[in-house]
């Protein structure tokens, strides 16, 4: 499934507050890193969508520990196979959660450069823009080779020019998608068909708090667990040895 949320203007300094607490201290300072408020809530916003995705589809409600592999693509740490990728522009940001390796990008309409187009394009692909000349039917182009780039782990200095990609269209096991929004597009590459959803600020907001209250249960549930086994202990012995005893003297005084 492919996440993204798009309502960026709904994020006034106190959601910005609140959303925080979401967030591990790692990423925050990490988002910290951007220069404008902008790209520092997108940053924020894509780890949460990520939160939101491994709770809906693999029930983890834990804060994910995110590392750093060889090829440069992010994974989870504990080494489940659970693959996942973020992306974000100035209108929005996406990640795709998935059981398969995928790649995706968001990126704002730009307006056709015929000297741009050489540079990403096929011929092919370049022809058709060409004869479009539309801001969709050029960015569409770049956001596929971008999620494809990023689902083969090859950066954005690959030879994009060198190969044609159609949206919906399988190649070698590989599908790579792409869908078309008012002020974006969304592109994603994977060995699966993956859905898009899109979320509301409330939505993601509502999903968090959620694991939040659903890990409090879970730790009061374990910490309940352990009183419990601690007076256990007490009242029959670490092994239960004296609750036997109890028994055995019962049964023998033929109670």
């Amino acid at each position: 499934m492919v996440y993204f949320c798009d309502e960026l203007d709904g994020v006034t300094a106190g959601v910005e507050h609140e959303l925080d607490k979401y967030i591990p201290a790692e990423r925050l300072e990490y988002a910290a890193r951007y220069r404008y408020r902008t790209d520092r809530i997108l940053s924020k916003l894509s780890y949460l969508l990520l939160r939101v995705g491994l709770s809906m589809e693999y029930g983890i409600r834990e804060r994910p520990e995110i590392v750093i592999a060889e090829n440069g693509k992010p994974h989870l740490a504990d080494g489940r196979q659970i693959y996942f990728n973020i992306s974000h522009c100035r209108k929005g940001a996406a990640c795709a959660v998935s059981g398969k390796e995928v790649g995706v990008d968001i990126q704002d309409y730009v307006c056709y450069d015929a000297r741009l187009a050489p540079l990403f394009m096929s011929r092919e692909e370049a022809d058709s823009a060409g004869l479009d000349r539309t801001k969709e039917a050029f960015t569409r182009v770049w956001a596929l080779k971008e999620s494809y780039g990023k689902y083969k782990s090859l950066g954005i200095c690959y030879k994009m020019n060198e190969f044609t990609i159609k949206s919906g269209e399988w190649n070698e096991g590989v599908v790579s998608d792409s869908y078309l929004y008012r002020d974006y597009v969304v592109a994603v590459t994977s060995e699966e068909k993956l859905e898009l959803s899109k979320l509301c600020l409330h939505t993601v907001r509502e999903q968090c708090e959620r694991l939040i209250r659903e890990r409090n249960t879970d730790e009061q549930q374990v910490h309940n667990a352990k009183i419990a086994s601690e007076q256990f202990c007490q009242t029959f012995g670490q092994d239960g040895s004296q609750l036997q005893r109890e028994k055995d003297y019962i049964c023998s005084a033929g109670w």
